[in-house]
C-alpha cells in the first residue's frame, strides 16, 4: 500500500512542524526533582560539562568515565551523572563513591522520567558554557576535548560541533584511534543531514545555552529525538562537522534493536524526511526515491531481526515501498551515489584543521 505524502507528514501522530519547534521542553518534567546525592555545586564552574545519563548498567558505566579520566591536555571540566534508577545505595551510587572524585556531581531522578527527558535534565543541571552528552557506554579519545576545546577557536560562532564515530560492534574489537593530524572541518546543510549524517546525541559537542534557546529534545518523537533535534539545530543555528573520530559508539543488542522500537523509527523517520525534502523543493520524483530506498532499507533490517512479525504484524501502510526489485536495486544506488557525493565534496573541498 502506497502512503499519501500528507498522510507521511503526520504519520500516527508525529506532527513534524511541532516537534521542530523550540518549545520549552525541559518544563515537561519539571515536577520531578533531581535529588543531588554528591558534588560540589557552588563550585566556580568549568567550561565544559560531561552529562552521562545513567540507568543501571554500572560495568559499562566505569568504561564510560575511565575514558574522560583519561582526557589529555585539558583539564578543565567535570562530570555530571545524572541516574534515572531512583533506588538508593544501588551499583551505581556506590560506584560514584568509590571514586571520590571533586569532579563529579551525582544525581537521582526521584522517579524514572526515560531516556530523552534525561538528557534534557542533564542540560538543566549543566553550569558550563559546553555540554557533551555521552551515554553510559559510550567513550571518548583521550584527545577529545583538547581537540574540540582547539575548534572553538576556530570556528567561535559554533552552536554545535559534531565528529566522527568510531563504531564498536558488539563482541568485536574496541577500534583503535587512526586519523591524519588535519581532517575536514565543515557546516553541516539539511541534504547532509539526510543523507549522510544520522549523528546519535551522544559525543556532540554543544554550546549548553544553545540547546536551551533550542527547547532541548523533544520525546515525543522518540525514538527519533536525536535525528528532530539535529535537524532544528541546523535550521536554527551554526551546526558544524569535524570528520575525525574522537569518540567510540558502542552498537550491540539494546533497546533500539527491539521490533517495536524499529517500527517506530519508521514512523518517526519518514515523516521528517518528506519534510526536508519540502523545505529545500526537491521535485517529487527524488522525494519518492529517498522515502522508497529508506522505507525498503529499514524493512529489511526488520525482516533480519524480526522476520516473523514482519510476517504477521507489520503495518505496510506506514511505509512506500519501490514497485519492483528493479525499482528498489535503482533506489538504493542513486542514494548512495548523492550520499558519496556529499562526502567527497566536504573531505576535497573543505578545509581541514
Amino acid at each position: 500500500m502506497k502512503t499519501s505524502n500528507d498522510d507521511l507528514i503526520t504519520m500516527m501522530g508525529t506532527k513534524v512542524d511541532d516537534c521542530l519547534s523550540t518549545k520549552d521542553n525541559f518544563a515537561i518534567h519539571a515536577d520531578v526533582k533531581s535529588i543531588h546525592i554528591s558534588g560540589n555545586e557552588t563550585a566556580t564552574p568549568p567550561t565544559v560539562a560531561i552529562g552521562i545519563p545513567a540507568y543501571k548498567r554500572v560495568n559499562l558505566l566505569r568504561e564510560t568515565m575511565q575514558s574522560i579520566f583519561d582526557q589529555k591536555d585539558f583539564d578543565d571540566y567535570e562530570i555530571i551523572v545524572s541516574d534515572d534508577n531512583p533506588e538508593r545505595n544501588d551499583e551505581t551510587e556506590q560506584y560514584i563513591a568509590s571514586l571520590k572524585s571533586d569532579r563529579i556531581r551525582y544525581y537521582k531522578n526521584e522517579r524514572n522520567i526515560g531516556m530523552t527527558a534525561n538528557w534534557n535534565r542533564l542540560v538543566e543541571l549543566c553550569r558550563s558554557q559546553y555540554i557533551v552528552l555521552l551515554h553510559d557506554d559510550d567513550l571518548l579519545y583521550p584527545n577529545y576535548l583538547a581537540e574540540h576545546i582547539r575548534l572553538t577557536k576556530i570556528i567561535p560562532d559554533a552552536d554545535v560541533i559534531f565528529n566522527t564515530k568510531a563504531v564498536w560492534n558488539d563482541g568485536g574489537a574496541k577500534p583503535v584511534q587512526q586519523n591524519p593530524d588535519r581532517c575536514p572541518l565543515y557546516r553541516l546543510t539539511l541534504p547532509d543531514i539526510l543523507m549522510v549524517c544520522e549523528n546519535p546525541p551522544t559525543g556532540v559537542f554543544m554550546k549548553t545555552d544553545s540547546v536551551r534557546r533550542l527547547g532541548g529534545y523533544d520525546e515525543t518523537s522518540y525514538p527519533s529525538c536525536d535525528y528532530y533535534f539535529n535537524v532544528k539545530a541546523i535550521c536554527n543555528a551554526n551546526v558544524w562537522l569535524y570528520d575525525k573520530h574522537l569518540f567510540i559508539y558502542r552498537w550491540g543488542q539494546n533497546v533500539s534493536m527491539r521490533y517495536d522500537t524499529l517500527v517506530q523509527f519508521l514512523r518517526q523517520d519518514i515523516p521528517l524526511k518528506k519534510w526536508m525534502m519540502r523545505r529545500m523543493g526537491w521535485p517529487q520524483f527524488m522525494q519518492d526515491i529517498v522515502i522508497e530506498q529508506r522505507s525498503s532499507s529499514m524493512v529489511g533490517h526488520i525482516g533480519d531481526t524480526h522476520p516473523e512479525k514482519l510476517k504477521t504484524e507489520f503495518d505496510w501502510s506506514i511505509v512506500q515501498m519501490p514497485k519492483s526489485r528493479i525499482k528498489k536495486a535503482l533506489n538504493q544506488r542513486l542514494t548512495d551515489a548523492f550520499s558519496r557525493f556529499l562526502q567527497w565534496r566536504h573531505r576535497h573541498f573543505s578545509r581541514k584543521v
